[in-house]
């Protein structure tokens, strides 16, 4: 009788979160591993482009592409994740993932604050934008919350395409993007100033909440107020017209899986929910756990391109823990950014430094979205 050889069984990888971490990991490990992505949704959408599709919602399709068209070798889930512990995943219905490597890749969310009477919009949701869109255009006062990349761009767009509404930015800063850009905040401003007169800055002021309208704002916003319309409050007491407010601030990690998990890994959170991971991007106390993105703890600027940097890092480390050879550590660091300015200018920036800037920057931007959704190439 001939012996039969041992068949070889693939480790399995399973990877929650299908963003930009999540899908550039599982391309780097299908076929090599057994890989299953776990996600609410079955498909990929490129968040820097959602602005776009708040004022041209066609544009979604462009941005969003089914995990099964480019993951052919993987399984996918669409599930929701309701624990995790050591070995195992545990799924919506209760049914139990088995893994030998497990890559958490979540992302994060801005917070829409219980105090703003149901006209608060999160832009990292497709769902708000397509939904909210007919709504839009009967609406006359746009309120922006936030003076970072997202906030800029988002307010761009919306008054360059409606300049007949009256759009208002708040940034907690006096300087605009100033954690990643600061050094163009001045170009920025001009811009705005110059092409976009319905939209104002307001910097230094922090959001505190949104309330009904008085007697007074009936008389100071008498031709802005409508049936729904608001009054959002600054924290210095600056008082706005507000049928619509998008928060583009306090960003917080989608990190609730660990608090329903084992101890082990409710141990793996800092004091602001984000996860805890050490130079080679494990997260704390697990040699076969591994956390990337938005979600880490890592002191860097949130960008699609770190996301994928972590996944490249962790691709390669757990190729490497499977052999037994050491691991590799991640060096954060400055990623070339561009920024929409409006539909039709942006900037490019190294570093701190802006290296191009108009109406071929926002040309850029468009190629690297196309590159991005080519996942055939």
């Amino acid at each position: 009788m001939a012996s039969q050889k041992p068949t070889h069984v693939k480790k399995r990888v399973v990877i929650i979160g299908g963003g930009f971490s999540g899908i550039t990991l599982a391309k780097k490990l299908q076929g090599t591993f057994d890989v299953t992505l776990i996600d609410k949704k079955d498909y990929f959408e490129s968040t820097p482009s959602l602005p776009m599709t708040l004022v041209k919602p066609n544009h979604l399709v462009k941005i969003r592409c089914p995990y099964q068209k480019f993951l052919k070798k993987c399984t996918i889930l669409t599930e929701e994740v309701r624990s995790l512990r050591k070995g195992q995943v545990i799924i919506g219905d209760g049914v139990s993932i088995d893994y030998d490597f497990l890559c958490i890749g979540t992302g994060a969310r801005y917070d829409i604050p219980q105090n703003s009477l149901n006209i608060g919009l999160n832009p990292l949701l497709s769902s708000d934008f397509q939904t909210n869109f007919e709504i839009l255009q009967t609406k006359v006062s746009l309120v922006v919350v936030g003076g970072g990349t997202a906030g800029v761009e988002l307010a761009g767009e919306l008054a360059a395409v409606f300049p007949q509404k009256v759009i208002h930015l708040l940034s907690s800063t006096n300087t605009l993007m100033e954690r990643s850009l600061p050094n163009a905040h001045v170009r920025v401003a001009a811009h705005f100033g110059k092409n976009y007169p319905n939209l104002t800055l307001h910097l230094g002021e922090m959001y505190s909440h949104v309330e009904e309208p008085t007697e007074e704002d009936a008389s100071t916003f008498s031709d802005l107020l409508k049936e729904n319309t608001k009054i959002l409050v600054g924290a210095s007491g600056l008082r706005l017209a507000a049928d619509l407010v998008y928060f583009c601030h306090g960003l917080i990690p989608n990190s609730e899986i660990f608090s329903s998990s084992d101890d082990e890994f409710r141990s793996c959170l800092d004091q602001r929910n984000y996860v805890l991971v050490n130079e080679n991007l494990q997260i704390e106390g697990f040699e076969n756990v591994f956390a990337m993105g938005d979600v880490t703890a890592i002191r860097e600027e949130k960008l699609a391109q770190a996301a994928q940097q972590h996944a490249f890092l962790i691709a390669k480390n757990v190729k490497r823990l499977a052999k037994g050879k050491p691991l590799l550590a991640y060096k954060s660091k400055r990623n070339v950014m561009i920024v929409s300015m409006g539909p039709h200018k942006a900037m490019v920036a190294d570093g701190l430094n802006v290296r191009m800037e108009g109406f071929m920057a926002s040309k850029l931007k468009q190629l690297v979205e196309f590159k991005i959704m080519k996942f055939d190439a």
